[in-house]
C-alpha cells in the first residue's frame, strides 16, 4: 500500500530540456512487533522522452542542510530503470510507465512518526525545482514526452 503526495562509436549530444518534478511516497510495512512501519521516500520524477540515451537531472532552488546543499545532480541510464524494487531500501531508478522514479532521500520508523518524516522532507527540499536534460543519439532522438 502507497500513498503520493512529484555497430559503431555513437556520439552522444545534448538535446534539450524538460521540466521534472517530485512527489513524496510512504509505504506501509509490518513491523518486528506486528504493527507497521512507514518508508517515506522523496523522488525526482523524469518524464520519458523518445530515444533517449541517457538523462541528467539537475535541481536546485532549496537548501538541504544534510547531504545536497543547494544543489543536485543524477545521471542515468533508463534501461537500467527497474519497475519493481527489491526491497525497501533498494534506490535503483524505477520505471513508473510514463516516468522514471529517483530516490532522493527516505525516512524509516513507527508508523506514528509518517507524518514527522514528510514534514522533514518536504523542509529539507522546499523550493526544489527539478530540470531534465536528456542525451540521446544525435541523429535519430527527438525530445517528447511519451504517452
Amino acid at each position: 500500500m502507497a500513498t503520493a503526495l512529484a555497430g559503431g562509436r555513437q556520439r552522444r549530444t545534448p538535446l534539450a530540456g524538460v521540466d521534472g518534478r517530485w512527489l513524496i511516497e510512504t509505504q506501509w510495512l509490518p513491523d518486528e512487533s506486528g504493527g507497521l512501519c512507514h518508508v517515506t521516500t522523496l523522488y525526482a520524477v523524469v518524464p520519458k522522452c523518445a530515444s533517449v540515451g541517457r538523462y541528467r537531472i539537475v535541481g536546485g532552488g532549496f537548501n538541504d542542510p544534510l547531504y545536497y546543499g543547494g544543489r543536485l545532480e543524477r545521471e542515468f541510464d533508463p534501461t537500467a530503470a527497474i519497475s519493481c524494487p527489491a526491497g525497501w531500501d533498494d534506490t535503483r531508478v524505477l520505471d513508473r510507465g510514463d516516468a522514471f522514479w529517483l530516490s532522493l532521500s527516505r525516512a524509516a520508523g513507527p508508523a506514528a512518526q509518517a507524518e514527522a518524516a514528510r514534514q522533514w522532507l518536504q523542509a529539507r527540499f522546499a523550493g526544489l525545482r527539478v530540470s531534465v536534460r536528456v542525451v540521446g543519439r544525435a541523429r535519430r532522438a527527438r525530445l517528447r514526452a511519451a504517452r
